[in-house]
């Protein structure tokens, strides 16, 4: 079954939510998406209905298996996005600096002391 783009931003910030806080609830998630409450709880409702998340009494919100291993995806597939767009901007300085008479191993040393600030 295909998950659905937003269904699939919910499952990822409860992946990053647990490994930053140790805990989820749905008003970390209200903060993390700045989604409303309302909509929230119907997403958390449908994803517990559909077997991806295990809310207990006291408001905790779990990920089980399957739900973990989709958000372990998303969340790869964005961190494989986010490096990829950085090499693409750090290719283009690369490619200005060389075409303005730079050498590549000045442009290099140039790139990597900015980098470090």
């Amino acid at each position: 079954m295909k998950l659905g783009e937003s269904k699939e931003d919910y499952l990822e910030a409860m992946y990053i939510l647990k490994r930053q806080k140790g805990y989820v609830r749905n008003f970390l998630l209200c903060n993390y998406l700045n989604y409303s409450k309302a909509s929230v709880s119907v997403a958390i409702r449908g994803l517990v209905a559909e077997g991806y998340v295990i809310k207990d009494e006291h408001g905790y919100v779990e990920l089980t298996a399957e739900g973990k291993k989709i958000a372990k995806k998303v969340y790869a597939r964005h961190l494989l996005l986010e490096e990829f767009l950085e090499l693409i901007g750090y290719l283009q300085k690369l490619q200005i600096m060389m075409h303005a008479g730079w050498n590549i191993q000045s442009a290099k040393n140039l790139s990597r002391r900015f980098r470090s600030w």
